[in-house]
């Protein structure tokens, strides 16, 4: 299985395309994928998904990042579903925290504001930064506190009734 992988690598390597490991053992994977998706799906119906499965994959694997390969938090979500007021957090946290940024938008649904904010981001994460870090990753399984190109940023990935699935 092993030189298939490597024979995969090599034809992408050498028509300059890259490798996105997805629901792949990442160890394994290691030097064979230039990308890899490193947790559970993200959502654009279910926040909450979003928190728990971005937030904490990018969290806890971002030690493996640029090490293994460059870490995929997975993307984000833009729907009717989910508010601006938390993609614009995970799409601000990604698109400075020197991994990959994808985002998957439903047309028509942002504003003018949030489109040009949008490209603003894809600029951002186009440029080179430092990994971002957790601060607060000893304290909770959702990192709120991080430093970013040297400053401390504070996230608000939590309503203040708690957790919220489905709509809100």
């Amino acid at each position: 299985m092993e030189i298939f992988y490597e024979r995969i690598y090599s034809v992408a390597k050498e028509y300059g395309c890259l490798i996105l490991g997805c629901n792949t053992i990442g160890h394994l994977g290691a030097g064979m994928m230039h990308l890899h998706r490193t947790g559970d799906d993200t959502s654009g119906l279910h926040w909450d998904l979003t928190r728990r499965n971005g937030v904490n994959a990018l969290a806890f694997r971002m030690p493996q990042h640029g090490i293994f390969f460059d870490i995929d938090a997975d993307c984000v979500g833009f729907t009717e579903k989910i508010g601006w007021k938390w993609n614009r957090q995970w799409t601000k946290l990604l698109a400075h925290s020197g991994t990959s940024l994808f985002l998957s938008v439903e047309p028509g649904l942002p504003s003018e504001e949030e489109e040009e904010e949008l490209k603003s981001y894809m600029k951002t994460a186009a440029e080179y930064h430092e990994p971002a870090k957790p601060l607060d990753w000893e304290d909770t399984a959702c990192p709120a506190c991080w430093e970013i190109d040297g400053e401390q940023k504070k996230f608000e990935w939590y309503t203040p009734k708690g957790i919220l699935y489905g709509d809100f």
